[in-house]
């Protein structure tokens, strides 16, 4: 009845086709839990709360509070972000029990539209990571693919070495603890957010903005406000700036 490409958010709607009696299929090409639970949304808002707690701490004297601030205990953040992120693996098992729902670890692309017994549906090819392809039909298409980060060309990031919201999130990519020095080339959304939790646990950050303005997709009221917060923390912005050159 219905396919949902991308297992992130979405997987609230397969959830309640699932019980509304349809029969689902749930697509996903990269993790379960899509960019929402891997990459984006939730272990960024972990990392965020923290920091928030921490940034209260170090103005509670301005508020007439007395007490030491908080300090980030880094390997317990680490921990607490991929038990979060581990959770995605329990996903096949929570929708085991369904019946009317099938889960597809593949890539998904349009291979046109089928007509069976007079009835229009659209086709789905599937290719998964070990080459191995099908093709599936469904009377509805949900598109929930989420995204990925946009890398400027020609710069010589590749020679410098950078972080990206797909490395910084893995095993591997997710630092030992906090940067002594951070460039965030970025306003948007998740670029102010990381200029928050970084600042807010004692890393020098420099934030280059494109736009003549901080979170351009925002009211300018509330990029202003923004700006104020980010300088008054100690975050050196750079508006309506284009980066050149890395080295």
């Amino acid at each position: 009845d219905i396919a949902v490409v991308g297992s992130g958010g979405a997987s609230i709607l397969a959830d309640t086709a699932m019980i509304t009696g349809h029969r689902v299929a749930l697509i996903e090409g990269t993790a379960w839990g899509g960019t929402c639970l891997n990459r984006g949304c939730i272990p960024t808002k972990i990392m965020v709360h923290a920091a928030d707690l921490s940034r209260e701490t170090q103005h509670a004297a301005s508020m007439a509070l007395d007490g030491q601030p908080l300090t980030i205990n880094w390997q317990a953040l680490r921990e607490r972000v991929f038990g979060k992120i581990d959770e995605g693996a329990s996903m096949p098992d929570y929708y085991a029990s369904a019946g009317n729902v099938v889960l597809y670890m593949a890539m998904a692309s349009f291979a046109g539209r089928t007509s069976v017994k007079g009835e229009e549906l659209f086709a789905l090819h599937l290719k998964t990571a070990a080459g191995d392809v099908s093709e599936i039909l469904a009377r509805k298409v949900v598109l929930a693919n989420g995204g990925h980060t946009f890398i400027p060309q020609g710069l010589g990031l590749e020679d410098v070495g950078f972080a990206t919201s797909e490395s910084f999130f893995t095993l591997e990519g997710f630092p030992s603890k906090p940067y002594e020095s951070l460039i965030i080339v970025g306003g948007g959304d998740i670029g102010c957010e990381f200029a928050h939790i970084f600042a807010s646990f004692g890393t020098k950050v420099k934030l280059v903005q494109h736009n003549v303005r901080l979170v351009p997709r925002q009211d300018g009221e509330i990029s202003a406000r923004l700006l104020k917060i980010l300088e008054h923390d100690g975050i050196e912005v750079y508006l309506n700036r284009d980066t050149v050159e890395a080295g």
